[in-house]
């Protein structure tokens, strides 16, 4: 991988390995990695492009592990701010995997793409804590 290759830091990134399952395969570490997070964030879109601010529990839990919290858990309103938010990530995250996972480039960017046309049809949602 050529240091131009995958995101602002391009040296750290270049030289970054995890020792994680997916090491040695033809993605850098660090977009292994940032993947599972992208998928969290494409689920917590709608059909219509608007993407949802958050998922929590109705009440804090504590500092505990995501995985070990045993309480029903809200998807809280669609806004501006987060699907914006959202379209930009998404735009980033297709340039940097176009290289390595075209189809899930093309997948980023016309999520992009939604996200913002839902923000432009709608660009005042702000958030409301229920």
């Amino acid at each position: 991988m050529r240091a131009s290759d995958c995101c602002d830091f391009p040296t750290y990134a270049s030289n970054l390995v995890l020792t994680i399952p997916e090491s040695g395969n033809t993605v850098p570490d660090l977009l292994d990695e940032v993947r599972w997070n992208l998928d969290w964030m494409l689920a917590m879109q709608t059909e219509n492009g608007g993407v949802y601010s958050k998922l929590t529990p109705l009440l804090f839990d504590g500092f505990i592990m995501p995985n070990k919290s045993t309480a029903r858990r809200y998807v809280f309103m669609k806004t501006t701010p987060a699907a914006l938010d959202f379209a930009a990530v998404m735009a980033m995250s297709s340039r940097l995997y176009r290289k390595y996972d075209a189809p899930f480039a093309d997948r980023c960017i016309e999520a992009a793409k939604k996200a913002y046309a839902w923000a432009v049809d709608s660009p005042s949602v702000r958030y409301v804590q229920p």
